[in-house]
This record gives C-alpha cells, sequence and structure tokens, in this order.
C-alpha cells in the first residue's frame, strides 16, 4: 500500500510565559480537522528545534491529540471554542516533549479506530514564575 507525508505544522516558535503561580496550565490548538479518513495507519513525527530551549523545562511541553468531533450542523463548537474540553473531543493519546537536547525526533502514534479527524494542542504546566520557548513542526505520515 502506498504512504504518504503531510506537513501538519511548519516549524513554529511557540513561547510561554507564566507570572508567578505553579499549576497553571495552558493549551493552544496547533492542528484542527486533520483528515485521516483514508488511512490504515498514521504517525505523527513531532520535531523539536535546535533553537528550543529544552534544558529550561522544569515540566516538558505535551502534545496532546484529541479525535476532532467537529460537524456542519454545529460548526460554532470546534476550532472558535477556547477551551479544548468545551469541543466536540476526546482524548487519543499525549506526548511529552523529549528534554534531553535539541532538535529531536519522537513519534506520536495514531490509534486504530481514531475517526476521521484529529485536532492537535501544545499543553504547558508552570511550575513558577518562568518562560520557555519550543520550536516544533509536525508531519503525518499515513498507510493508505
Amino acid at each position: 500500500m502506498a504512504g504518504r507525508v503531510e506537513r501538519v505544522l511548519p516549524r513554529t516558535k511557540f513561547d510561554f510565559h507564566f507570572s508567578g503561580a505553579a499549576g497553571l496550565t495552558t493549551e493552544v490548538q496547533i492542528a484542527t480537522r486533520i483528515d485521516i479518513s483514508r488511512y490504515r495507519e498514521s504517525v505523527f513525527y513531532v520535531r523539536t528545534h535546535a533553537e528550543s530551549i529544552v534544558n529550561s523545562w522544569a515540566t516538558p511541553p505535551t502534545l496532546m491529540m484529541y479525535a476532532d468531533g467537529f460537524t456542519d450542523e454545529d460548526p460554532t463548537a470546534g476550532a472558535a471554542q477556547t477551551a479544548v474540553g468545551a469541543q466536540f473531543t476526546s482524548s487519543l493519546g499525549s506526548l511529552a516533549l523529549a528534554t534531553n537536547g535539541a532538535p529531536q525526533l519522537q513519534t506520536l502514534t495514531v490509534p486504530t479506530n481514531s475517526g476521521s479527524l484529529l485536532l492537535l494542542t501544545i499543553q504547558m504546566k508552570s511550575v513558577g514564575a518562568a518562560q520557555y520557548t519550543a520550536w516544533l513542526s509536525v508531519d503525518l505520515s499515513g498507510k493508505e
């Protein structure tokens, strides 16, 4: 069977600024409505680029994968919502980004029977006042 690689997220800089309290969580959508309906198997290739300041991450950022239940019947429940929990989503898996240096390549396998659309977010938890920087890119490799 033929395979295919698609760019999901071009090389992008993420800055997380926390002003004080520990335990705060920020989650940012990085890709929505990723169509995987044509694939039997799929894997995300997640690259942490060299400019990332990984040694300062007390808690590494986490890439979150959700089944995206977007529907034309309720288009306001989707990317326009700010909280992931307010959408038609279901968690499928996560990947803690490596803290042992960059550049780094990691993979996140899409479970079978995940539906036809996926949503990716990056989540960062604070441990106090700090700034964290991550340069990421993501590709989807699928087997038809």
